[in-house]
């Protein structure tokens, strides 16, 4: 009995936050101009400012400011941390609960950290060849060596892979770690050839 009374209270509250932050956050919310200086160096995203959407609910009309604020850096610590979705989504919402924000304008669910993470991750991929290739020298040493690696399909099983490495200078960047079905000379020396048109 106390419990649903705690949960019915706790709801009420909730609504009541949602509501007062949707109209303090809608009258004080101007868009993105879209003739912005192109100057930057910085890459940004148009997920990374708040948007708003219609809410879901029955029989209301209001809009409900909905905030997109994780970033690369954002990604690159929960990778770093090897939080799993659910762990990431709790270490979310208690930052988010922690800084006084309503939980309820974030899109933080098991799904929505997947996509974004994924999307950040191939952004950040792209951007690290980019500048890769911009810097590479002419003459640069390839390093591969195959490894018995654990499978990211099964817990316990292991794949061949074939880590390769360019270095020059004192720099070393891994450009791929390809899947091996055996290890023989002849397939190792196909995988370093693609690795390198790629």
């Amino acid at each position: 009995m106390f419990k649903e009374e705690r949960t019915r209270l706790r709801e009420e509250e909730n609504r009541r936050i949602k509501y007062v932050s949707a109209s303090k956050s809608s009258a004080s919310y101007e868009p993105l101009q879209e003739d912005c200086s192109s100057n930057s160096s910085e890459n940004i995203d148009s997920e990374d400012f708040p948007t708003l959407n219609e809410s879901s609910e029955p029989g209301t009309s209001k809009s409900v400011m909905r905030k997109y604020f994780i970033t690369q850096k954002i990604v690159a610590a929960l990778v770093r941390c090897q939080l799993n979705m659910g762990d990431s989504v709790f270490v979310l919402e208690a930052t988010i609960d922690a800084l006084g924000s309503n939980i309820d304008e974030f899109p933080i669910s098991k799904s929505s950290i997947q996509r974004i993470r994924t999307q950040k991750l191939k952004e950040r991929v792209e951007n690290i060849k980019i500048v890769f290739q911009n810097e590479v020298p002419n003459v640069v040493t390839l390093h591969w060596d195959g490894k018995l690696l654990p499978a990211l399909s099964a817990r316990k099983s292991k794949k061949e892979r074939l880590p390769i490495v360019i270095s020059y200078g004192l720099k070393k960047q891994p450009i791929a770690v390809p899947r091996l079905d055996n290890s023989t000379g002849k397939e190792q020396e196909q995988a370093v050839w693609k690795a390198i048109l790629d």
